[in-house]
């Protein structure tokens, strides 16, 4: 059984692909305390399939595993990936690198969430895939550290010069030129892409 609060057709609200439809497939369990507070249903994997089925009618381009952490119910999902009638798109926080491994064969798509708490675990993760189709994004607000964010630009820039990295700036911030100046001097690609509230 796989743990979701729902299956659904949307257009994408944070990150690179903003304003993109996609089909999203929203997972109930967070292991950071960030996870949805929407009702929860247990779904059987043939019920996934056939809801992603009927969802792919509404057109959408790619399917987003996301929601709370996607790799928490990696066991009910591998089994589900060779499936999927559409490129997979995984947002992760980054805290699982050996899950992430094992689910590396089927994403299309990365992006991932830095959390300070799981540094190490952020770039193990990162090494991973720094080759495959990933951005990294991280909330940025008034009390973000510009010496925080330009180490963290640094760190990425090591690994790779042209990855984007997206500065999701909270309601009301008001440094993110600023933090994007800082970030440009070790990127090639930083955005400020607040997320959408419809």
């Amino acid at each position: 059984m796989l743990q979701l609060t729902a299956i659904r057709t949307d257009i994408q609200k944070s990150g690179l692909y903003i304003g993109q439809r996609q089909l999203f497939l929203d997972f109930a369990l967070s292991n950071t305390g960030a996870g949805k507070s929407a009702a929860v249903r247990d779904y059987a994997p043939e019920e996934v399939l056939l809801a992603v089925k009927e969802e792919v009618k509404h057109k959408p381009e790619i399917i987003v595993l996301g929601g709370g952490e996607p790799l928490l119910q990696i066991d009910g999902l591998l089994p589900l990936l060779e499936e999927m009638p559409l490129p997979l798109y995984l947002e992760t926080n980054a805290t699982m690198p050996d899950r992430l491994s094992e689910i590396k064969p089927y994403i299309s798509l990365y992006a991932l969430e830095y959390l300070a708490d799981y540094r190490k675990e952020f770039f193990d993760s990162l090494l991973l895939v720094k080759d495959e189709d990933v951005y990294v994004k991280i909330a940025i607000n008034k009390n973000t550290a510009p010496q925080d964010l330009e180490q963290l630009a640094k760190m990425l820039g090591a690994a790779r010069k042209d990855l984007p990295l997206v500065l999701e700036p909270v309601f009301g911030s008001k440094n993110y030129l600023s933090l994007q100046a800082l970030a440009l001097r070790h990127l090639d690609n930083v955005r400020v892409i607040p997320v959408m509230h419809l």
